[in-house]
């Protein structure tokens, strides 16, 4: 008999969800609706909320991750970046309106409709420009983040 733990568990997966690997040069993000589950190296975060996994791509999250995050090596030069839930749960997401999210949803729909889309770098760069904006970040801040600075 399974213990109501283990069925908590597995509740998890059956639900909308954004999966990740354990480790990686950087962030691998998928979302899932359909119940799929992952092994041990991988973490899920159940949620349906898109402007997550928009966030999870950008470049502020991969500028973020690689000052703060555990690395097994240089993380700027082919390192790999652990993404431990304790670390996950640590960065701020910004507070949002449903207007101000709306956007990046769609964007974010977009790209998931048609990945392999000529279009896709350009919708990124879109995305990253509208969380530049949630974040408040300041020109010479984005510079930085986009190591232009």
């Amino acid at each position: 008999m399974l213990s109501g733990y283990f069925m908590a568990y597995c509740e998890k997966f059956e639900g909308p969800k954004i999966s990740y690997a354990d480790i990686g040069k950087l962030m691998k993000a998928s979302y899932d609706t359909g119940g799929a589950f992952c092994a041990n190296t991988s973490y899920v975060l159940p949620t349906s909320d898109l402007m997550i996994i928009a966030i999870f791509h950008g470049k502020l999250f991969d500028w973020y991750i690689r000052q703060d995050f555990q690395a097994l090596g240089d993380p700027w030069n082919g390192g790999r970046l652990r993404f431990f839930t304790q670390s996950m749960e640590q960065f701020p997401l910004p507070a949002t309106t449903a207007a101000q999210k709306a956007p990046i949803i769609k964007l974010v729909e977009t790209i998931l409709a048609n990945p392999d889309s000529p279009d896709v770098p350009s919708l990124e760069r879109e995305i990253d420009r509208l969380v530049h904006e949630l974040y408040g970040l300041t020109e010479e801040e984005i510079a930085v983040v986009e190591g232009k600075g």
